[in-house]
């Protein structure tokens, strides 16, 4: 029997399968993995959210998120089926990203999204005086 995909606007968690949760941030909404707590974000999402106050409280990971069980070797955008790509956050070189090259979609692991909003005193130094 095949899984349920549920409703049909629905995302797919493109590391697990499970179907991705709305969440509603600041009028923005972000998509929450139901099994590995992964998000997605929208095209220009990530930085709306990330401005907006209360936020990680909103989307920190549950304390149990469960593993993706063997996540694809290449992962599809849940938008529009085209490959992700692994890039490096550009102010926090430690924080991995999944990105969309068409739609311009961004997928976090569960908690790096509270990574991203926590800048540490070398890190605001090279923003700083870009050296990034």
């Amino acid at each position: 029997m095949a899984p349920d995909p549920g409703p049909p606007d629905a995302l797919l968690c493109p590391l697990d399968g499970y179907i991705m949760q709305r969440v509603t941030v600041d009028g923005v909404g972000v998509d929450k993995c139901g099994g590995c707590h992964a998000l997605w974000f929208d095209a220009l999402e990530l930085e709306k959210v990330l401005a907006a106050p209360g936020a990680v409280a909103a989307l920190e990971p549950d304390p149990s998120p469960r593993a993706p069980n063997g996540a694809p070797a290449s992962p599809k955008c849940p938008r529009c089926a085209a490959l992700l790509i692994r890039t490096r956050d550009l102010r926090q070189r430690h924080v991995h990203l999944l990105s969309c090259t068409v739609c311009g979609g961004v997928l976090l692991d569960a908690g790096e999204f509270t990574d991203l909003s926590h800048f540490s005193l070398l890190e605001r130094v090279r923003a700083y005086f870009s050296l990034g």
